[in-house]
């Protein structure tokens, strides 16, 4: 998860990922908006390239992608079902590749995409949420679970502004390992 202010670098980030992302296939989506009230637009746009497989899932899980994604009426949605579709669909998409998933501007990502699996849910956060503000409580749940000394590289990550991972590491302090590689005795 990046976070920073808008013209920061965040996409050109995530477009540096994908440069480098070897045999993976790549799958993207973008927040947008103006469709956070537009159930499934974002996972639609995500799973946009694995969409010919769907006749591959178990005939319950393609009812339900189908469902979401407006191809076929619904009674309702099952959110469950759903959240196991989309992970048989990445399933059947990558085969025996890594699947890489970016996701830019996730504060604009529907709620329903998020509850499928795009990001995970993201737990409330109390008076009115927004989405950018539960984007900001669930990873910050989820940062607080880190070690310190990983906590300690993410600051130091995140107030560095040159983009130099020599800047970074001399910035963890000596207490900071997640990049140090085991030394030799002697």
């Amino acid at each position: 998860m990046i976070t920073g202010e808008a013209g920061i670098g965040k996409t050109a980030l995530l477009e540096h990922l994908a440069a480098r992302a070897g045999s993976a296939k790549i799958l993207r989506t973008t927040g947008i908006e103006s469709e956070t009230e537009l159930p499934f637009a974002a996972l639609h746009q995500l799973l946009r390239p694995a969409l010919g497989r769907l006749d591959l899932l178990p005939e319950p899980q393609a009812a339900a992608l189908r469902a979401a994604f407006g191809v076929t009426a619904s009674a309702g949605q099952d959110r469950f079902l759903t959240g196991l579709a989309v992970l048989t669909l990445l399933s059947e998409h990558a085969g025996e590749d890594p699947v890489l998933c970016l996701v830019d501007d996730a504060q604009w990502v529907d709620q329903a995409s998020l509850d499928a699996g795009l990001l995970g849910p993201l737990p409330p956060t109390p008076g009115g949420a927004t989405p950018s503000s539960r984007v900001q409580a669930g990873f910050g749940a989820r940062i607080d679970q880190l070690p310190q000394s990983t906590r300690t590289a993410l600051l130091v990550a995140a107030a560095d502004d040159t983009g130099e991972l020599a800047v970074v590491l001399r910035g963890r302090g000596p207490r900071c390992r997640i990049w140090n590689r085991p030394r030799k005795p002697g």
